[in-house]
């Protein structure tokens, strides 16, 4: 058992450590993502997690094979990150062109804020969000953040500035998801918004849900939502159709 955090760790994310591809016989997921097959040399996963103690810790996960279908895990903390003065609610990691990661945090200090992980160094902080960033999504150079002040923000990462405020919840965002062309977020007010990306205006809104909606994700052109009302909805986003609730 390896602890680190002194709170409640409420994000994490995983990539493939940088500088060490995947594995040559790594087999992919219907998600896209890589895991190591049985049979392949070891791998380093670099691990990173936020938490209400304020941190963020970076581990290094190594997966060695043994026999045909065990795997034998050793987890080592390599640095711990402080800057936020609040909960750390959401993370991303994304690959520079470097081939070094960075990566994206957000919390409860209103804040989202960018991280050179092999130095430990907070390069950028954003600002605009006037309540508890809940969650994060990074496409390229453009990050999308969904806040306890109703809003979901599109943020230019180059730039460092912030592009729309998209606004039409009237409580917290608690989830979102991202397409080339749109962002879908989910809230309290127990609507799902799809929005454009380019106008920052509001395409559909997605009733059904009769508690908040706490979790989404779009996958193969099918909006899937969860709410505390207990329930999983799918819908079809091109014609704002409910299919199927279970």
């Amino acid at each position: 058992l390896h602890r680190g955090h002194e709170g409640t760790v409420y994000s994490l994310d995983t990539q493939w450590k940088a500088g060490r591809p995947p594995p040559a016989n790594a087999r992919k997921k219907r998600t896209g993502k890589v895991e190591p097959a049985a049979g392949d040399d070891e791998g380093v996963i670099t691990l990173v997690s936020g938490s209400h103690d304020q941190s963020i810790l970076v581990w290094d996960v190594i997966t060695v094979p043994v026999g045909k279908k065990d795997i034998s895990l050793q987890v080592d903390q390599t640095r711990k990150l402080h800057s936020h003065t609040a909960d750390v609610y959401a993370l991303e990691l994304l690959l520079e062109p470097d081939k070094r990661y960075g990566m994206l945090v957000s919390g409860g200090d209103y804040t989202v804020r960018s991280w050179n992980i092999e130095q430990g160094v907070n390069i950028q902080t954003l600002h605009g969000h006037t309540g508890y960033v809940a969650c994060l999504r990074i496409r390229g150079k453009r990050a999308f953040s969904g806040s306890w002040d109703t809003t979901v923000r599109s943020w230019n990462l180059e730039a460092g500035k912030g592009m729309h405020v998209f606004k039409g919840h009237k409580n917290i965002v608690n989830c979102i998801d991202v397409t080339d062309t749109d962002i879908f977020s989910g809230s309290w007010d127990m609507t799902v918004i799809q929005w454009s990306r380019a106008t920052g205006e509001p395409v559909n809104v997605f009733h059904g849900h009769t508690d908040g909606v706490q979790c989404l994700q779009i996958h193969d052109e099918l909006l899937f939502s969860g709410s505390m009302d207990k329930s999983i909805r799918v819908w079809n986003p091109k014609v704002n159709e409910h299919i199927i609730i279970f």
